[in-house]
């Protein structure tokens, strides 16, 4: 693989972080950008704060953490409340992303190395600036649905919610460079995975390829 920033992103239950982990399996640094967000919500945190100025006492759960639930139950529901929220948590999250991004090509002189920015709303955030390469991955509706049912729990109304509120592939294929479908098997998934990294000058060895 030539050395550069790749930026990974696609649907809800596409299989994002399965891409993720052969990634990383195959010698990619990895940033989760959900991650870095998560480590925002402290308690007493700014960004807590104001979550809760904005959504109200509700969103906190009764041991002072923020109500994951509650929280989505809110931003899902009205397209406001995301931009909302997306105000209060994107800048510092992606502050950390471009400190991350940089720590790594100041550790890493490998001509081959790969840093993989790992983001649903890569796009949203403007992070697909800092990436050579961008990657989506996506499933038909059907699969994302019932995977949403019965990986996750949600119910129909609660999976179509979810679907509603992202992009369509057709918005994917305009936007990244390569889009992987994860509608089939997971062996399906892994050789059409490793077949861009072959190409793009990665080993694959370690994944049997």
């Amino acid at each position: 693989m030539t050395r550069g920033v790749v930026g990974l992103t696609g649907g809800i239950a596409c299989g994002k972080s399965t891409a993720a982990a052969l990634l990383r399996q195959w010698g990619a640094r990895h940033c989760d950008v959900d991650a870095v967000g998560h480590a925002l919500w402290q308690p007493n945190s700014v960004a807590m704060a104001q979550a809760i100025a904005t959504f109200g006492p509700t969103i906190v759960a009764s041991d002072g953490s923020l109500d994951r639930k509650c929280l989505a139950a809110i931003v899902f529901s009205a397209p406001q409340a995301r931009l909302a929220l997306n105000a209060i948590a994107h800048p510092p999250m992606v502050a950390t992303v471009k400190e991350q991004v940089a720590q790594w090509a100041s550790e890493d002189p490998s001509p081959a190395g790969v840093f993989v920015i790992d983001a649903a709303l890569l796009f949203e955030m403007q992070l697909h600036d800092l990436c050579e390469e961008t990657l989506a991955i996506t499933a038909s509706s059907a699969v994302q649905i019932d995977r949403l049912m019965s990986v996750r729990g949600l119910t129909l109304a609660q999976a179509q919610a979810r679907l509603d509120a992202q992009r369509s592939p057709q918005d994917w294929q305009r936007l990244v460079t390569t889009v992987f479908d994860n509608s089939g098997s997971l062996n399906e998934f892994t050789a059409q995975l490793a077949a861009w990294w072959r190409l793009s000058g990665g080993n694959c060895a370690s994944a049997g390829h």
